[in-house]
C-alpha cells in the first residue's frame, strides 16, 4: 500500500496552490457536495491498493468529466458530478495526459491530488469563512443594488440560445438581437504565458505594469496564480451587441458570465444603465465603478478567476478612474490583473492613447496608496496599435519620475 503523499510538496504544491486560488463561490460549491465528500475517502483508499496507475487516473478523468463512467471497481460508488463541478475540477485536478505532452500521470502523483481536493473541501474552518464572506458579498449586493428590476431568473441554456444560438429573446423578455453568431471559443485560446510578459521597468509603477501587445484573451496564467481580467462594458450588462473586447471575452468566458450579471443586476434597457446603478453612480451617468464576475470557462482555458466588468462612463472623467481603480481594489491579493484600455471610443477618452493612459495611471496611483502591501501586477493588453503601446510605457515611466 503506498504511504500517504499529500505532504509531498513534489506531488502536492500544484494543487495546493489551484484550490487556495479558487474563489469562496467555487469553493463552496466543491465543499457542500456531500456525495464527493463521501466518495473521494473510499475512493482514495481504494486506488492506494492498486498497482494499475491507470485506475487512478480514470478517476481523476471522471471527476473532470473527460470520461463518462467510474472503473469497474469503484462504479457502486453513488456519485453524480455536475456539469459545473466538473467544469471546476477540470483544472484542479488536470492530469499530464491533459498536459501539453499527452502521457500517463503516475499513480501516486493522482492520488496526492486527490488526497489534497478532500483535505480542502473537508476544511471546516475554511468552509466557515467563505459562508460568511459570501454571505456578506450577497448582503452587500443586496444593499447597494437591491433586488434585480426583472423577477425572471435566467437559465444558462436560454442566455446560450440568444447569444450564440439566433434564438432570438429569452420567453418574456425584450433583448435585442444577439449579433454574436455562433460560438467560437477556440479562436479565443490562450497563445502565450502570462508570466511571460516582462514589467517595464524598476520605478514605483513600472516595476508593476507590463505591456502585451496582442488580445486580452491571448494570455494563460500559470497554475496556481491568481487571475483577473478586465473587460468594458457601456452599463447595459448586455453582450449581445458585443464587439472589441467584449466580443473575445464572452466568447471565451462563455454564457454563463452573461447569464449571472442579468441574474444578479437585472436587465436594463438597450443602452441604458440599471436603475439602482443610476442611482448608487447618479453622478458619473450610472457609469463609472467595476463589477467582479466569475470567469467561468476562462478558469479552464486560461487559468483566470474572475472578470472585472468595467463599465464605461461616456463623458465623466471621475468615473472613469473610478472604474479603474475599483477593479484593481477588487483584485488587490491577487497575482495579475489584464486590463484593456476601456472606453477608446468614449467621448471621455475619445480615441487617444494618452488620455487613456493618464486616467488609468491617476487609478493606479490611487490604488497603490490605499493598497502599499498588495502585489499585484497589472498587464496592459494592446491590441493592433502600436502606437498606443508606446504612448502607454511613455506615460508609465515619466509618472516614475514623479
Amino acid at each position: 500500500m503506498l504511504p500517504s503523499l499529500s505532504k509531498n510538496p513534489t506531488y502536492a504544491i500544484n494543487i495546493e496552490n489551484r484550490l487556495n486560488s479558487l474563489d469562496d463561490e467555487t469553493y463552496l460549491l466543491l465543499a457542500k457536495n456531500e456525495e464527493l465528500k463521501k466518495f473521494l475517502p473510499k475512493a482514495i483508499e481504494f486506488l492506494k491498493a492498486q498497482t494499475d496507475g491507470k485506475i487512478s487516473e480514470n478517476v481523476a478523468h471522471y471527476l473532470m468529466g473527460k470520461i463518462t463512467e467510474l472503473p469497474a471497481q469503484l462504479s457502486e460508488q453513488k456519485l453524480s458530478v455536475p456539469d459545473e463541478i466538473r467544469k471546476e475540477l477540470f483544472d484542479v485536478l488536470r492530469t499530464h495526459r491533459n498536459g501539453m505532452f499527452g502521457i500517463e500521470e503516475s499513480s501516486d502523483k493522482t492520488i496526492a491530488k486527490l488526497e489534497k481536493l478532500n483535505e480542502c473541501i473537508v476544511d471546516r474552518e475554511r468552509v466557515k469563512l467563505a459562508t460568511n464572506r459570501e454571505s456578506q458579498k450577497i448582503m452587500a449586493i443586496n444593499e447597494d443594488w437591491g433586488s434585480p428590476p426583472i423577477k425572471k431568473i435566467f437559465t444558462e441554456t436560454e442566455i446560450s440560445g440568444w447569444l450564440f444560438g439566433g434564438d432570438g429573446a429569452p420567453k418574456d423578455t425584450v433583448l435585442p438581437k444577439s449579433q454574436l453568431g455562433i460560438r467560437s471559443r477556440i479562436s479565443y485560446n490562450p497563445k502565450s504565458n502570462l508570466h511571460d510578459v516582462p514589467m517595464l521597468g524598476v520605478g514605483k509603477y513600472s516595476r508593476r505594469i507590463g505591456i502585451y501587445e496582442g488580445s486580452i484573451t491571448d494570455l494563460r496564467a500559470a497554475a496556481g496564480e491568481n487571475v483577473a481580467l478586465g473587460c468594458p462594458n457601456g452599463g447595459d450588462l448586455s453582450f449581445g451587441l458585443a464587439f472589441g473586447v467584449e466580443k473575445v471575452v464572452i466568447n471565451a468566458a462563455g454564457p454563463r458570465l452573461q447569464m449571472d450579471l442579468y441574474n444578479t443586476y437585472g436587465v436594463p434597457e438597450r443602452d441604458r444603465v440599471t436603475t439602482l446603478g443610476a442611482k448608487k453612480y447618479s453622478n458619473t451617468e450610472g457609469r463609472g465603478y467595476a463589477l467582479t464576475c466569475n470567469a467561468h470557462d476562462m478558469k479552464e482555458s486560461h487559468g483566470i478567476g474572475t472578470v472585472e466588468l468595467l463599465v464605461v462612463p461616456d463623458r465623466s472623467e471621475e468615473g472613469l478612474v473610478n472604474m479603474y481603480y475599483q477593479a484593481l481594489a477588487h483584485s488587490f491579493d491577487k497575482d495579475y490583473i489584464i486590463m484593456p484600455m476601456a472606453g477608446m471610443t468614449r467621448p471621455v477618452i475619445g480615441y487617444d492613447p494618452i488620455t487613456s493612459a493618464v486616467y488609468t495611471l491617476e487609478a493606479i496611483k490611487r490604488f497603490q496608496n490605499d493598497y502599499p502591501n498588495s502585489q499585484l501586477k497589472i498587464i496592459f493588453a494592446i491590441y493592433d496599435n502600436s502606437y498606443a503601446a508606446i504612448e502607454y510605457e511613455s506615460e508609465i515611466k515619466l509618472k516614475d519620475l514623479e
